[in-house]
Parts: C-alpha cells; structure tokens; sequence
C-alpha cells in the first residue's frame, strides 16, 4: 500500500473572491484555513488490459455509486464500464464489454463509453460512440439494452455527458458533437428502455456538457460552455416531464462551464473549464454566483461528497500562477473555501467520492496509470 504525501496548504495568502454564507452576496477576501490538510495516495487500483499495448489509455467519466458500493468507470480502452468494489477497493470486471464501441478515432467524436450514471438495483447506463447509450448489470456484467438516438449529422457523433432523474425514471444525455447543433436527449430508465425526446441547443457554440438533476426543483441543470448570447457559458435548466429548457442562468467569470455537481441548500457547484477563470459555486435556484475558487480552473468532472461536505474539481488543464499544475482542487461546502488540492496528471479531468469511506477515485493515463485512490489524513 502507497503511502506517498501529495498535498499540503498552509497559510500562505489568501484566495480572493470567494463568498462566505451570510454576507449578502458581496465578495470578500477569504484566508487559506490555519490547519494542514493533506490527501495521501492509499492504492493503485490497476485495470486489466490498462495500459494498452498500443497507444495511450482513453477514460472517461467514473461515477461512485454508494447504494451498490461500487465505483464505475467509462473506459473507452477496455470497450466497458470498469467495475471496482469501493469497501475492498477490488477490481471486479468490466461491464457491458464488447457492447460499447471502444477507443476508435474514425469518425472524430465517436468512441465510448464517455460517462456513467447508476439507476439502482445493480443497473448502470453508459452513454456511446454510436449516439447511443447501453444499459448493463455492474453485477453480472451483462448487457441489458442499448437506446439508439437520431443521428443528426452524416456520422454517428458520441453521446458524452449524462444525468439521472430517479423520480421520472430518465436519463438527460448531452450529445455535445452532433450535427448542425449539440442535442439534449431524454431515456426512459424502465426496461424495455426508450427514447423520449430531444432538444435541441441551436445556439450553442461549445457543446453542451455535464446535466445534473436537482431533486428538489425537479429539474435537470445543463452545463453549456458557450452560447451567442453567453459566451461565457449558461446553466440551462431543464424539466423532465416537459422535456423544455424553462430558464437560463449565465455564467459570468469567463468560465466555459463543464461539470457540475450539487451541494447542499441549493447550491451547485460548477467547473469552468476556461483559464484562469476560477470554478464557481452558483444558487441553483436563481444561478447567482455565491463563490468563485481562482485556483480551481481549466476543470471538468465536478463531484460532491456528501461524507465530508466538499467538492471536487478535476482540473486537468488548470492554469494557477506561471505553469500548468493539473490538480483535484478540494473545497469545503459550508464556508465555499479551498481546502488543499490534490496534484494529478496533465490528462485526468474525472474525480468521484465514496461517501463511506472519504476516498477520492481518480483514473490517472500518465506516471501511476489506473484508478489512483487517495484518503484523507
């Protein structure tokens, strides 16, 4: 077992901008926390086949699902989703393989899995290379059904990015390289599995990435890096049932956001994956800006931890002071401040939390390749 230290903040500045709870909304200058905190590398979870013998390893999204106590990954290299025990830290198989279409680079957009949402029961659904998604068993790694979506281009352009509404029983998946513009498009969760209907996002200008469902609006929140009229990015809120965007909140700060993942009393945290734009906590219900993280930046995956309270930003391409430095940036829930960063690897964009247990699941291509897990010390 690894026990090498990889992270460490004092009190060395401050990080301006962030907003403290119950200060009406006005920015303050908020000081890096006096205690040290630390995440320290726990194990190497290594994928059969990974690396491959060719090539680099292509990954996507994890997911950590407590419920069945597993970790999935969307891992284009092995063609499924990677099954990994969170309590033993066991790799255990590779669903649905052989049902995903793979690490392939022709046409452009067009591999998977990309991303991975648990629906319960043991089922996982994996959004696809052919505009599609695949229902699998994480249990037994059988393939349970695929749902097809319209092609709207003269290729098949990859499903990428999904959100899971338990109690409509739908999945929303964002299909960011379809043609003439990304589309938005509604599953039915109940076997035999459908198409339900479809948006589409004509005035998007960079995709369209991460939705995630609010629960207690009952609504889906849809990252869009950039549209004509927010170039900056916009948080479209989405109903399920009427399958309609109903408001759009813009994202200021330059941010071009990517992940989102929602926290406690209504807040979401969202991933910008400009430089040096900082990632930013937002109001869920009316997309105000409550805290802006200028050392989470050039992100991706967004996650919260309900175990602990933080979120995590996957910044592969985060940009702080004069070089790269791709980084798990980790920031406490209740005061929206940084608490330390976790140093990773130029090409690791997904981050997930066991709530059990506190342990980070990030899949590193470069220097440690696998599923790296870090605990908290």
């Amino acid at each position: 077992m690894y026990k090498t230290l990889f992270s460490k903040l004092s009190t060395l500045g401050c990080i301006v901008g962030l907003t403290l709870s119950g200060c009406g909304g006005a920015s303050q200058t908020v000081p890096f926390p006096t205690v040290t905190y630390a995440y320290v590398m726990s194990q190497l979870v290594t994928v059969p086949g990974v690396p491959p013998p060719t090539g680099s390893w292509s990954d996507g999204y994890g997911y950590a699902d407590p419920v069945d106590g597993v970790y999935l990954l969307a891992d284009r290299t092995t063609a499924g989703l990677d099954v990994v025990q969170m309590s033993t830290l066991a790799f255990l198989r590779v669903a649905g393989q052989g049902s995903f279409v793979g690490d392939r680079t022709t046409p452009k957009h067009a591999a998977g899995p990309n991303s991975v949402v648990s629906i319960g029961n043991g089922v996982a659904v994996g959004t696809d290379g052919n505009s599609d998604v695949v229902f699998v068993n994480v249990n037994t790694g059988a393939t349970l059904g695929t749902v097809t979506f319209p092609n709207t281009g003269s290729t098949p352009n990859r499903a990428d990015l999904i959100g899971y509404d338990s109690k409509d029983n739908v999945v929303l998946v964002g299909s960011d390289a379809s043609s003439p513009s990304p589309v938005l498009t509604f599953v039915s969760t109940i076997a035999p599995y459908a198409m339900l209907g479809q948006i589409f996002l004509t005035t998007s200008t960079g995709g369209v990435e991460q939705p995630t469902y609010d629960p207690a609006q009952g609504v889906f929140l849809v990252s869009v890096p950039s549209t004509t009229a927010n170039p900056s990015g916009e948080i479209d809120v989405v109903s399920p049932t009427s399958m309609a965007i109903t408001k759009v909140y813009p994202v200021g700060g330059n941010c071009g956001p990517t992940g989102s993942a929602l926290g406690p009393n209504e807040e979401l945290g969202v991933s910008c994956s400009n430089v040096p734009a900082g990632s930013q906590i937002l109001d869920a219900t009316t997309g105000a800006s409550l805290a802006t993280i200028p050392a989470a930046n050039g992100c991706d995956e967004a996650w919260y931890n309900t175990g602990d309270n933080r979120f995590f930003f996957a910044c592969s391409h985060d940009a702080t002071g004069s070089a790269k430095t791709p980084l798990v940036g980790v920031v406490d829930a209740g005061t929206k401040k940084l608490i330390t960063t976790i140093p990773t690897q130029s090409s690791s964009n997904a981050v997930s939390v066991d709530p059990a247990t506190n342990r980070v699941f990030i899949p590193e291509r470069k220097g440690n390749i696998g599923i790296v897990v870090y605990s908290y010390e």
